[in-house]
């Protein structure tokens, strides 16, 4: 009995010590420099944040896709509404699993509200996967046929065969 007391409380603070973790970078502490900022995007399409001075995108997708400027500009602003979109559903996905977590650490788990969180977990995971696919409809209205061959190769890396997306 013991044993397990001791075992339920370390897993406890392991989730409360996680928790504070994502909720600390979520709010604000990333941006002051205290932790650096998840990737949000694929790292090979475009930066995940840049300062204001700075491109958002690297000066590499720019040259290897030969966007004009006004392609450079659109393209900004779809990774940006994406990023903004994405980063809200992440959130919201890790609050969802933290009440799974929570859900567990009871001695007789509520499977009614169980469901309830696998439910909205599904329900928030397609809507990241259908956030992925709007923004990549738009970039492909954006690019060229010959851009867009370029960036799939580029998303894929190089001696890849397969189609399909990377995880993300």
């Amino acid at each position: 009995m013991r044993r397990t007391s001791v075992v339920l409380i370390a897993l406890v603070a392991a989730l409360v010590i996680g928790a504070t973790a994502v909720l600390f970078t979520r709010t604000g502490a990333s941006a002051q420099g205290a932790w650096p900022e998840p990737p949000t995007a694929d790292p090979g399409l475009v930066a995940a944040a840049a300062p204001a001075d700075q491109p958002a995108q690297p000066p590499d997708l720019r040259r290897r896709l030969n966007l004009t400027d006004e392609q450079a500009k659109r393209v900004e602003q779809i990774m940006a509404t994406f990023r903004g979109r994405a980063e809200r559903l992440r959130i919201d996905l890790a609050r969802a699993r933290l009440d799974a977590r929570e859900a567990f650490l009871q001695t007789t788990p509520d499977r009614a509200r169980l469901a309830t969180i696998a439910r909205r977990i599904g329900d928030l995971d397609a809507q990241l996967t259908q956030a992925r696919f709007d923004m990549l409809a738009d970039l492909r209205q954006v690019l060229t046929p010959e851009q867009w061959g370029r960036m799939q190769m580029m998303r894929r890396g190089p001696g890849s065969f397969g189609g399909g997306f990377r995880r993300r």
